[in-house]
């Protein structure tokens, strides 16, 4: 490293060769990012469909595709030290990077490829859940969230989106005991984190749904306090507007 290498009387006190240390450094840091995206894809070649379904789908896997899992694991392994805790870590962000652009084929084929790392890598298992919920498999979704939150209870973000997708099942279920475990747990979490700006937003949102239009815009006067007002979905507030104007402004 630089920092370690570069010290009064050694040779990189030189400006010049400063420069070229930095520019080799940023070379090699290039390099291992092409190998590591290159190593993600090449296991996604065989059977395509398998990599977009949760875990794999739970399927047995043809020996082509094993041998191909072999070969990616045995790469991590190299590239991480065979810290496959490590390694889980970094090929999830990726995940989440490719989600957050709005590919959620190849995030799904990244949280896969986490888990296949690290069964009990939470991020993978989340970002699992996020794909398939907004998929519409409302189920599936919720089921990852609960094996999220037992390897990991105490994240908030884990348990604000956890809470987000039961609210969101239970009105697509037409289920009033989902939603009323929803409800509960929105209240936990306003106690545990009363500065979670989309907790409240969320709770809103269910509140809408079982037609507490009062209670829901007292969550928003809630969030309000916490963030600028552009940063609320504005599509919820016009719609909760139609079914009962804000208090205060009749």
């Amino acid at each position: 490293m630089i920092a370690a290498s570069y010290h009064p009387g050694h040779r990189g006190t030189d400006p010049l060769c400063l420069a070229e240390m930095l520019i080799m450094k940023s070379f090699c840091n290039t390099l291992r990012m092409v190998l590591f995206a290159l190593l993600l894809s090449s296991s996604c070649v065989i059977a395509k469909e398998m990599n977009l379904l949760p875990k794999y789908g739970m399927q047995p896997k043809p020996e082509k595709v094993l041998e191909a899992d072999r070969e990616f694991l045995s790469n991590m392994d190299q590239m991480f030290d065979g810290d496959r805790i490590k390694a889980a870590n970094a090929v999830a962000s990726r995940g989440w990077d490719f989600l957050r652009s709005g590919d959620s084929a190849t995030a799904m084929r990244r949280f896969n490829q986490a888990w296949m790392l690290n069964p009990k890598n939470v991020q993978a298992l989340w970002g699992m859940a996020a794909v398939v919920g907004a998929e519409g498999d409302v189920d599936a979704g919720l089921s990852l969230f609960r094996e999220a939150e037992t390897i990991d209870g105490s994240d908030i973000d884990l348990r604000v989106d956890s809470t987000r997708a039961m609210s969101i099942a239970a009105v697509r279920k037409s289920d009033t005991v989902l939603m009323k475990e929803a409800l509960s747990r929105f209240e936990q979490i306003s106690i545990q984190a009363p500065t979670h700006p989309m907790n409240w937003q969320n709770w809103a949102v269910a509140l809408f749904y079982t037609g507490d239009y009062a209670g829901a815009w007292e969550k928003i006067a809630k969030m309000e306090k916490l963030i600028i007002p552009s940063m609320i979905d504005r599509r919820f507030i016009d719609a909760l507007t139609t079914k009962m104007p804000r208090p205060g402004t009749e």
